[in-house]
């Protein structure tokens, strides 16, 4: 039985009336019901295509989007929504187009000027992405979309200001859209403005009584409050369901820190246990430690003496200057070192970014990906090594040419033998701590995991992986007269002015008092992108030291591992 005119408007109408009842089931059989019949009917494609975009089917979704535009080229509400779902697609520069057409069909379209926004950000447009979010607040000041939008942006350029700003703005004109509070709520933990985070938090349970996420805020400042007690019954009185695991392997890690201060150590492994396996089984396809440990190996396999006969370092470039670098194994020490650096008038610290990984991928790039083509680059690639190093790391400092940058990476000690074939006069803070303690700290945190990373989830792969590291860094010991400084976290902790003045030393440096007073300096840094960031606004503490022997059951496994690295830096 074909369907008229008017049982296709009844068909229409009874569909409407399923998605307002939350039945999208019975809605897509309906339209798909009605486009077997007349597959150019513009309102079933148009709510056919959002019905599956709600369903993440995005290929769909299109199809039928642009079926309906072709009915009717001038509705601006289905070029929008087609914007939209190209932003979700990643065709960022399509999604543009579609919403600048909408803009020109309806030229006060604050939704349409939000998908502009977003896509401009998504390709780093920024200060248009600015521009576009403000109009669309100007031409609707009730839509609290480009106000969080535009919150994000300023956030992401490390502006917390304006940020700040327009959350609070966001939260004003409409008070029930949670992503505001998680995100601002994100921003005052992450700089540890911990009053205000407080304040949010109890604003944000006023409009959303029980909020696990709120609660998880909660729990995150009653732990550095020091209100371990209250801190635990807040989170163990609630879990993430299995759509948000990520939050669920957080409040594991708070509740296993809390257990941990108050002396429950057995708890506190348990929970990190779980922590890290939620956190593993979330990106397991996203993550390789094999990956990890190849890097580790094929340089470990390369940098032998029979390898590198013959290598020239001679450069008739007049070395104007070279670049210093921090490195060691995660959780050794390098973010407190980054942090008391920092403070120093003369000394910036680029903290974390990708410099060496393009330095290194591009380096590669020019030797066919082969270990000894390094044998005969010429000085040509060389000054071109060093040119773009320099410039990429421009790109992520305040460009200030009095001051010494520090690249601050701990796992650029993997690549020291490429960085020291195209700069073989760069200087190295090597930053050192306990093994059992470093590896013990890997495991306690609460990674955002990459392929490195992921090798920290157990015991048993952290302490493997950094004896592979070690065993990679003798390696280069004994290959390369590298000019580095050691320095041990513990000396730092129980002689700070010595060990500071011995390192400003090796930097060519004079002493500034402005060193003593690092952790007051962190609170102006704004956001703080290591895992480190809710410690580093602290004085020096020693409770750190020997921490892994609370855990020393839980170590007799890995000990033969770790041992002879113990022996090896004199602990």
């Amino acid at each position: 039985m074909t369907l008229d005119s008017f049982n296709i408007k009844k068909e229409l109408n009874f569909a409407l009336s399923c998605i307002q009842k939350n039945n999208h089931l019975d809605a897509i059989k309906i339209y798909e019901k009605i486009l077997k019949e007349n597959d150019n009917n513009s309102e079933a494609n148009s709510n056919l295509g959002m019905l599956y975009a709600q369903n993440n089917n995005l290929d769909k979704a299109e199809k039928h989007l642009i079926k309906a535009i072709k009915v009717d080229v001038k509705n601006p509400y289905l070029l929008n929504n087609l914007a939209s779902i190209l932003i979700r697609l990643g065709r960022n520069n399509e999604s543009i187009t579609h919403s600048k057409n909408a803009i020109r069909i309806k030229k006060n379209f604050s939704l349409a000027y939000n998908n502009l926004g977003l896509a401009q950000k998504n390709i780093e447009d920024n200060e248009n992405a600015k521009l576009s979010f403000l109009k669309a607040i100007e031409t609707d000041i009730k839509n609290v979309l480009p106000y969080y939008n535009i919150a994000c942006l300023y956030e992401s350029l490390n502006d917390l200001k304006n940020s700040e700003s327009y959350y609070l703005k966001a939260i004003e004109v409409n008070s029930k859209y949670f992503s505001t509070y998680n995100n601002i709520m994100n921003l005052y933990e992450r700089t540890n403005d911990d009053s205000s985070l407080k304040h949010i938090i109890e604003r944000g349970e006023k409009e959303f009584p029980n909020n696990f996420s709120i609660k998880l805020f909660k729990g995150k400042l009653q732990f550095k409050s020091k209100l371990y007690s209250e801190a635990i019954n807040n989170l163990e009185s609630f879990k993430f369901d299995k759509n948000n695991h990520a939050k669920e392997s957080i409040r594991c890690n708070v509740l296993a820190n809390c257990y941990d201060a108050v002396d429950k150590f057995d708890k506190a492994f348990v929970y990190f246990k779980l922590a890290n396996k939620i956190n593993f089984e979330l990106n397991k396809n996203k993550v390789s430690k094999e990956r990890s440990t190849k890097v580790v190996e094929d340089r470990i396999n390369f940098f032998q003496k029979e390898n590198l006969k013959n290598w020239e370092y001679n450069s008739d470039e007049k070395i104007t200057k070279e670049p210093v670098f921090i490195i060691g194994f995660p959780r050794s020490g390098t973010t407190l070192l980054d942090a008391i650096l920092n403070s120093h008038p003369d000394i910036e610290v680029i903290e974390e970014k990708p410099i060496i990984n393009k330095f290194v991928k591009l380096l590669h790039k020019e030797i066919n990906s082969e270990f000894s083509n390094l044998k005969d680059i010429d000085q040509q690639l060389i000054k071109k090594m060093k040119t773009f190093y320099f410039d990429v790391l421009k790109n992520y400092s305040k460009q200030n040419n009095q001051k010494l940058y520090i690249d601050k990476m701990p796992l650029n000690i993997i690549y020291v033998g490429e960085i020291v074939r195209i700069f073989p006069n760069a200087k190295f803070v090597l930053a050192i701590r306990h093994p059992s303690d470093c590896i013990l700290s890997c495991f306690m945190q609460n990674f955002l995991l990459n392929d490195s990373m992921a090798n920290f989830v157990d015991l048993d792969s952290t302490s493997k992986f950094y004896n592979q590291v070690m065993t990679l860094w003798k390696q280069y010991q004994s290959l390369f007269k590298i000019n580095y400084h050691f320095i041990k976290y513990e000396d730092l902790v129980i002689d700070f002015e010595n060990n500071i003045s011995k390192l400003l030393n090796f930097l060519d440096l004079e002493w500034s008092d402005e060193v003593n007073k690092f952790h007051e300096k962190v609170k102006n840094r704004g956001k703080i992108s290591t895992p480190s960031y809710n410690q580093v606004n602290k004085k020096i503490y020693s409770k750190s030291i020997g921490r892994w022997k609370n855990y020393e059951i839980e170590f007799q496994k890995v000990l033969p591992i770790i041992q002879p690295w113990i022996k090896n830096f004199d602990y």
